[in-house]
């Protein structure tokens, strides 16, 4: 990535993933719009130093992860039109509202984000056998058909 319009690029394609990735954490999508706002602006402001970056999308989630910590709150809700998709999402909440934090972070991270092991490490500052071993146990816990259709 190059110049500035890069950034602008970078955020529309990346602006439905990372909302989706924040409903899937658990935030509401109100909430969600508005921590990727949040975290899309002090991106924007950084730029010119993390557009060359290894790995942009690492860092853009570790920075989405750091504003959905102030943004602490919990919810979701369906509208009529999308009863299925909502009753999809609610299995969904269901089964991650079972996990441990970390173990919820790093499934979304991995298969909702759509972040490789080595990524959902650098955004979460763990190792990534960590990673690796919070994700064997998460995929014991989760049926990775429904978080897959849930996150379509």
């Amino acid at each position: 990535m190059r110049d500035d319009g890069d950034f602008a690029a970078y955020l529309v394609a990346r602006w439905a993933p990372v909302v989706r990735t924040l409903v899937m954490l658990g935030s509401p999508q109100p909430v969600a719009e508005d921590v990727a706002r949040s975290a899309f602006a002090r991106l924007s402001r950084a730029w010119t130093s993390i557009r060359d970056a290894d790995d942009i999308d690492a860092h853009a989630y570790a920075t989405v992860l750091r504003e959905r910590r102030h943004h602490r709150t919990g919810g979701a809700g369906a509208h009529h039109q999308e009863q299925s998709a909502a009753a999809t999402r609610a299995r969904l909440e269901e089964m991650l509202d079972r996990l441990t934090p970390d173990v919820r972070a790093v499934l979304v991270l991995r298969f909702v984000a759509g972040l490789g092991n080595d990524q959902v490490a650098d955004a979460l500052g763990r190792p990534v056998a960590t990673v690796r071993e919070l994700l064997t146990g998460g995929l014991r816990d989760i049926d990775l058909d429904t978080l897959r259709e849930a996150s379509r």
